[in-house]
C-alpha cells in the first residue's frame, strides 16, 4: 500500500509539474517567438498576455520595446522618404540648369563661330582690345597695316592711326 501510494504521488507530482511547466513555458515561448519575429523585421507582432505576474511584466516590456521599434522604424522611413523627395527635386533642378547651360554654351559657340567667319571675311581691318590689351586681329588688319599681332599688342591705338586721320592741335 505505501509503494502504491508513493507511486500515485509520484505520478501525480509528475502530472502537476508537467502542467506547471507548460503553463509557465507557454508564455515564455511566446516571448521567444516574438523576439524571433522582431529580429526578422516583423515589428507588428505582439506577444499575448499571460496570467503569471512576472511573465506578464516581461511580456509588457517586450511589447513596449516592439512598439518603440515600430515607431522608430516608421519615423525613419518618413525621414528617408522626405530626403529622397528633396534629392529628386534637387536633381531635377540640376538637370534643368545643366540643360540651360548646354543651350547657352551652344549659342555662345555658334555666336563665336559666326563672329569669326564675319570678321575673317570682312573687307575692313578689325582689332579688338580689352583692358588687358589686344585680344583679336583679323587677317585684313595685318594686310592693311602691316602690323603683326605681337606688334599691334605693344602699340598704343593712337599710333596705329594714319597721321592724316589723327587730330591736329
Amino acid at each position: 500500500p505505501i509503494i502504491v501510494a508513493g507511486g500515485i504521488l509520484l505520478l501525480l507530482s509528475l502530472l502537476v509539474s508537467r502542467y506547471l511547466s507548460v503553463w509557465i513555458l507557454k508564455p515564455l515561448n511566446g516571448i521567444v517567438d516574438g523576439a524571433r519575429k522582431l529580429q526578422s523585421k516583423d515589428t507588428g507582432h505582439r506577444v499575448p498576455s499571460s496570467n503569471i505576474t512576472e511573465v506578464e511584466i516581461l511580456v509588457e516590456a517586450f511589447n513596449e520595446m516592439a512598439d518603440s521599434i515600430e515607431s522608430s522604424e516608421m519615423d525613419l522611413q518618413l525621414r528617408i522618404d522626405a530626403q529622397t523627395e528633396e534629392l529628386k527635386n534637387a536633381n531635377l533642378r540640376l538637370e534643368a540648369d545643366i540643360a540651360k547651360r548646354k543651350v547657352l554654351e551652344l549659342a555662345l559657340k555658334q555666336g563665336e563661330e559666326n563672329f569669326r567667319a564675319l570678321a575673317e571675311n570682312a573687307p575692313n581691318a578689325i582689332q579688338i582690345r580689352t583692358d588687358e590689351g589686344v585680344v583679336y586681329l583679323n587677317q585684313r588688319f595685318t594686310e592693311l597695316t602691316g602690323y603683326s599681332f605681337e606688334e599691334a599688342s605693344s602699340m598704343p591705338v593712337g599710333e596705329m592711326v594714319h597721321g592724316s586721320y589723327r587730330e591736329r592741335d
